[in-house]
């Protein structure tokens, strides 16, 4: 039996903080995206929808007796009260996508205000109620500046940690002392006493 080899090391802690605290994000950058990004930015077309849900059929035709005319959750959840065996979802906001569930494409192709089913799925029997429509297009800049700022300030982090990174190697690469480094880019330092080569 052999024992394992042991080390004691120090660990040069650089806080990410300490790379970022310079990254800034001006109205005018946010502005610049805003205009060079409109294709990426462009967002599919949005419905709300209704959807009423049930394992029997019958139960879903009686159900949408219960709310001709009626284009919203109240009116939806108190019909699916009073029919038995039905299920009402909120109302919820579907992008128009590949990853759309089949049972609900039909309701794309509905206007505002209609009921589209019943539709069948693995899941049973739809009801669909087209509540609103946002079309496609290009969102307005308040709508997506915070996604904007978080974009470009992960960009310039990962710029800003880059070149960090590569100036520190480059300062052990002179022969600087992890005390210098230390010093120079507000690292701190640990100690690792008596590892192994699993850490332990």
């Amino acid at each position: 039996f052999m024992n394992p080899e042991r080390r004691t090391a120090k660990l040069a802690i650089l806080p990410r903080t300490a790379m970022t605290k310079d990254v800034t994000v001006t109205d005018a950058d946010i502005q610049t995206f805003y205009d060079d990004h409109q294709d990426e930015l462009q967002r599919p077309e949005s419905r709300t929808l209704l959807v009423a849900t049930s394992k029997d059929q019958d139960a879903i035709k009686s159900f949408e007796k219960n709310v001709v005319g009626q284009m919203n959750e109240a009116a939806w959840t108190k019909a699916g009260v009073q029919t038995k065996e039905i299920t009402v979802n909120p109302a919820t906001a579907f992008d128009k996508s590949i990853s759309l569930p089949s049972y609900l494409e039909k309701a794309f192709t509905a206007a505002a205000g209609q009921v589209v089913g019943p539709v069948q799925s693995p899941l049973g029997w739809h009801l669909i109620g087209v509540a609103s429509i946002k079309p496609a297009g290009l969102p307005a800049l308040t709508d997506v500046r915070e996604k904007i700022q978080a974009q470009i300030l992960e960009d310039r982090t990962s710029i800003e940690i880059d070149r960090v990174l590569e100036e520190l190697n480059a300062a052990y690469e002179r022969g600087e002392t992890l005390a210098e480094a230390n010093k120079k880019f507000g690292l701190t330092t640990t100690s690792l006493n008596d590892i192994d080569r699993e850490g332990r």
